[in-house]
């Protein structure tokens, strides 16, 4: 046994067209509470300020917007013992992985990461079902980069800073998180474990 985590900050990480907004609007509407920074609400606000604009236009500004509102959200630190923070990102990317594991801990969050693992053609069709499909030359590199990790990286978590990892499918990934947060506003010790 151990002392209670901290409030945990879970990036919920996958290759484009894995289910991560998807799985965060859910558990969002579920977990009382919790912060959830997804990309999807500044484009859904951005569509309806510029209807006419293609989405590709203002992408930038989407993942640029994103990007500021997870930091603020992370360096605010926890709200209180029983906060979580669900943060949205591809989590291809190692050192950008470790930068935010340590950054988090820094801030008094318990990092956690979970990766929805989907195959290649589960993903192109999640794109092609959200009706956002992500260029061939980008998503071929987050597939080239997860596929080069993917085995090494439960194995990779204390070296990167995360408290656990967690490789899922669609199936089980909500059930994933909403336990990891259940775990953390539970009063008193609890167990430990990294998966």
């Amino acid at each position: 046994m151990a002392d209670r985590p901290r409030p945990p900050l879970v990036l919920v990480g996958g290759v484009p067209g894995a289910g991560k907004s998807t799985l965060l609007a859910r558990v969002g509407d579920d977990e009382p509470g919790a912060v959830v920074r997804d990309p999807d609400a500044y484009r859904r606000w951005l569509r309806t300020a510029l209807p006419h604009v293609p989405y590709r236009a203002y992408r930038p500004l989407v993942h640029a917007l994103h990007a500021l509102a997870a930091l603020h959200a992370v360096l605010r630190g926890p709200a209180g013992p029983r906060a979580a923070l669900l943060v949205h990102d591809p989590a291809t990317r190692p050192r950008r992985r470790r930068a935010l594991a340590r950054l988090a801990r820094a801030c008094g969050w318990e990092p956690v990461l979970l990766v929805v693992d989907v195959s290649r053609r589960e993903a192109l069709a999640g794109q092609a079902e959200r009706g956002r499909v992500v260029a061939p030359a980008s998503f071929a590199r987050h597939w080239r980069r997860w596929q080069a990790q993917h085995d090494r990286l439960p194995a990779s978590a204390a070296v990167e800073g995360w408290a656990a990892v967690h490789v899922v499918d669609r199936s089980t990934a909500t059930a994933t998180v909403r336990r990891v947060v259940s775990e953390a506003r539970r009063p008193g010790p609890v167990a430990r474990t990294r998966t």
